[in-house]
């Protein structure tokens, strides 16, 4: 099940949400720390499941690209 990560501009918390395809249609995200809803905006991409490799050059992108 993919990974998405949020960001809440309400109080600057990021948090990362599993969904699958169907779910993710109809999801409105709440932030888990302030409870907003209205100011969350997703970051770009699918978050990973943070086991590490793949990304820039493996290593969960902390290869080549800086």
């Amino acid at each position: 099940m993919p990974k998405y990560s949020y960001f809440c501009r309400a109080c600057d918390e990021a948090y990362d949400v599993r969904l699958s395809s169907e779910e993710k249609e109809s999801f409105v995200p709440r932030c888990p720390k302030c409870g907003s809803g209205e100011e969350k905006q997703e970051l770009f991409g699918i978050a990973g499941d943070g086991g590490g490799g793949g990304g820039c050059c493996g290593g969960g992108g902390r290869g080549c690209c800086g």
